[in-house]
Parts: structure tokens; sequence; C-alpha cells
């Protein structure tokens, strides 16, 4: 099974003085091309300050998500990926079942 992520921008929280981003919200999807899942969440953007600072008129979906990847670190995208893939294969082959109550499918006789 391949899944595609893509990682998406939702809101950016930033500093009311000079409009730092400080923080990402961020959604990652996944499909198989047949399933999807996804995940939702924020995360603080803590800056090298020998970075050049980025005006936030100037910040681009790219920057935003690339901020949100080098402060989660490499591990915790993995894992992230790592369960929406799991969720997918899940939809593909539940690992558990709701069945009907065998008592509610008995007739009386």
């Amino acid at each position: 099974m391949s899944v595609s992520y893509t990682w998406s921008v939702s809101n950016l929280a930033c500093l009311p003085d000079n409009q730092q981003v400080v923080t990402v919200f961020y959604t990652v999807s996944g499909t198989d091309g047949k399933n999807t899942a996804e995940r939702s969440n924020v995360v603080g953007v803590q800056f090298d300050p020998n970075d050049t600072f980025v005006p936030y008129a100037q910040v681009t979906p790219e920057m935003a998500i690339g901020w949100a990847k080098a402060n989660l670190g490499a591990d915790a995208v993995s894992s992230i990926e790592n369960d929406i893939a799991q969720d997918i294969a899940n939809q593909e082959t539940p690992p558990v079942v709701i069945l009907p109550l065998p008592w509610a499918t008995q007739t009386e006789s």
C-alpha cells in the first residue's frame, strides 16, 4: 500500500508587535487512492535568532509547513504519517468489527 501525504496549514498565530509566527495549525491528509485519513494539530515555532526574519505578508504555505515539520522533528513527522497509513490500512482491513448482538438475531418460536 502506497500512501501519499499532503500537509496544509489552516491558521497561524503571531506576536502582535512584529507579527512573527509562533504557532502553526496544520493538517496532514493521506490517501492510497481509495481510502483517506488525516490528523490535525498545532505546533509552536522556535526560530534561530540568526535566521532572516520573514514578514508575515511574505510567509508562504511551504514556509509554514517547513517550520511545522522542523519544530515537530523527523521522528514526530514519521509517526504522524505512519499513524495515517495505519488508519488507511484499518479502513481496508478493520482490526475489529462490531457484529449484531447474538441474541438480537434469534427468532422466538
